[in-house]
């Protein structure tokens, strides 16, 4: 029994599903302790990540004991890891009716509508969390990362600033925080709190190079590239580093070093797009027309609907003579992203090339609306 309730740290998690195993197959074992049992065992399955066998065992829990909450919201929890949000917030659901006031399975379930993109009532979810325990940093911090995708930057750093009141040291908060501030376009805040949660969080990369991504946005280039080298000094196959500064190079005019980093990235990613797109536009930046044009027709291949590959590619079209074998490309650019002014000026271009001056006209309209 005691294994597998899991009451002593010393029990393992095959440990815990053993004894569990052994309750389970008692043939006189009581309702309550055979559905105990499966709960426990679902847990530990849940742990090791086995979750359909986790939620095998919460439906026979809840079938021999359907008015326990905490099975309805184990299960839950199960689902919502097994990517069904939809089936998690009905047991969730079930969960907090037969027990209002139970925080964390306001948490989980908010977490649910998270994954389902209602976010209105996630935030509202994870505010009941907090009233129920205002002092569970873990709720806001929640709240504050769904406010934050939805644009409330206010309630976000309002919540942020209660995770840290509460959590000092918590340097997930302190970054979050910092991207809000980067969202608003308050570059002085946002690099403070990343020079906090660096110093709060050393190890972690992904900081140093979010703090190099807030410094490229305010206009520091240079110490944008300074960051993303030394990310790129503890990981060299960072591809956040890599590709952060080759864009950063390219702003620089430094198109040599560009070109290393979005070669380095192309071969080390052949799936992915934005390596050949920029080291295209490298190539051009060093005067090498074939290259680049080699480049923005391998980002197509890899990624046929890239709007800023196609536009690119037409326009080396243009520049080869051929403009309409570069309306295709615009065409489709435009297609995909219709508000890509600079796609219908070039085809404004092209189809005044072709003789289509009434489609010139058009494309240049379009522009101005």
């Amino acid at each position: 029994l005691a294994a597998c309730n899991g009451s002593q740290p010393a029990y393992s998690l095959d440990q815990q599903i053993a004894g569990c195993n052994a309750i389970v197959a008692l043939p006189d074992a009581s309702l309550p302790l055979m559905a105990a049992a499966y709960n426990n065992r679902g847990m530990a399955y849940a742990a090791k990540r086995e979750l359909a066998k986790a939620i095998a065992d919460y439906d026979q829990a809840i079938r021999l004991q359907p008015a326990n909450a905490r099975y309805w919201s184990n299960r839950g929890l199960a689902r919502r890891l097994d990517g069904r949000p939809d089936l998690a917030v009905g047991d969730l659901t079930e969960a907090l009716r037969l027990d209002p006031s139970s925080a964390a399975a306001y948490e989980s379930r908010g977490l649910a509508f998270e994954a389902l993109a209602q976010n209105t009532k996630a935030m509202a979810d994870f505010g009941q969390a907090i009233s129920l325990k205002p002092d569970h940093a873990a709720y806001y911090f929640d709240r504050g990362r769904v406010e934050a995708a939805s644009g409330g930057f206010a309630g976000a750093i309002a919540d942020f600033n209660q995770v840290i009141k509460l959590q000092p040291a918590n340097a997930a908060a302190v970054a979050s925080r910092a991207q809000v501030y980067q969202a608003q376009g308050d570059t002085a805040r946002a690099l403070a709190d990343y020079d906090l949660a660096i110093k709060m969080s050393p190890n972690d990369l992904t900081l140093l190079v979010n703090r190099g991504a807030a410094k490229a946005a305010g206009g520091q280039l240079p110490a944008a590239v300074e960051d993303y080298t030394a990310a790129l000094k503890r990981d060299p196959v960072n591809t956040a580093a890599r590709f952060n500064r080759g864009m950063a190079y390219l702003s620089l005019a430094k198109a040599d070093l560009a070109l290393a980093d979005f070669d380095a990235l192309a071969g080390a990613q052949p799936t992915f797009a934005p390596a050949f797109y920029n080291r295209g536009r490298a190539h051009l930046a060093l005067g090498d027309h074939a290259a680049a044009a080699k480049d923005f027709d391998e980002a197509i291949r890899v990624h046929p609907d890239y709007p800023l590959a196609l536009d690119a590619r037409g326009v080396e079209k243009m520049a080869q003579g051929a403009p309409a074998q570069a309306l295709p490309d615009f065409d489709r650019a435009i297609q995909l992203e219709p508000n890509f002014a600079q796609a219908y000026l070039h085809r404004a271009a092209a189809r005044k090339a072709n003789g289509d001056s009434a489609g010139a006209d058009a494309d240049h309209a379009a522009v101005l609306r």
